[in-house]
């Protein structure tokens, strides 16, 4: 699975472009002119995601006695309207929901 920006708000994780754009047609009924698809690299993009307190606690602890945490050895968090988020990159995401299928991955709008 690959993540293709569709526009300035959605994210879609699908095996081509074209079976991201069918797939985005159909399910937001835009046109295909008002998309600007565009590959994102799975590595150094990605989203934050909600977690749990105890967990953001556990990754804190990990970085403070020198181990990373999904390979890394700094974690971003972030308040936003659900509650604390971390960032993960995109590769990380998909790995997490294991989806074979295309669906909306990431959304300004949610």
């Amino acid at each position: 699975m690959k993540v293709y920006r569709m526009d300035d708000y959605d994210w879609v994780a699908a095996n081509s472009a074209e079976e991201a754009k069918e797939f985005y047609i159909k399910e937001t009924g835009v046109s295909e002119e008002e998309l600007e698809v565009e590959e994102c690299n799975l590595k150094k993009e990605g989203m934050y995601v909600e977690v749990e307190i105890d967990d953001a606690k556990l990754m804190l602890d990990k970085i403070a006695s020198g181990e990373k945490v999904n390979g890394r050895n700094v974690v971003k968090f972030s308040r936003g309207d659900c509650g604390l988020c971390v960032w993960i990159t995109f590769e990380e995401v998909l790995k997490k929901d294991g989806e074979s299928q295309p669906y909306i991955i990431a959304s300004s709008e949610w």
